[in-house]
């Protein structure tokens, strides 16, 4: 998030995150959303990736108005948007796509 969005577009944003959040985790996937706002961005993605989170998704004020995610994969550091609505399906496939370029 950065500093020149409003109140209510930080608070309408974080919805979003935590709707997309409950309804990645009805489908099956571990999903955690970090909403720590003592951190900036940078920081959190390079805490995650060390952590060793296959996939990372990011929503910010323009994926929100365009209802879709930008999903980045920590094997090859790709980075691609994915509609929200076919958010469920579209993850299990990159995971899937991921395990195989790994173990095959």
């Amino acid at each position: 998030m950065t500093a020149s969005l409003s109140k209510e577009d930080e608070d309408a944003l974080i919805n979003t995150c935590k709707e997309v959040e409950t309804k990645l985790k009805k489908a099956g996937l571990r999903v955690y959303g970090d909403y720590r706002d003592n951190y900036r961005p940078g920081w959190k993605f390079n805490h995650w990736e060390m952590k060793g989170v296959p996939i990372r998704i990011e929503i910010g004020p323009n994926d929100k108005s365009r209802s879709q995610l930008t999903v980045v994969l920590r094997h090859t550091g790709a980075k691609s948007t994915i509609p929200i609505d076919k958010s469920e399906t579209k993850l299990h496939e990159m995971l899937n796509q991921m395990h195989n370029d790994l173990y095959k």
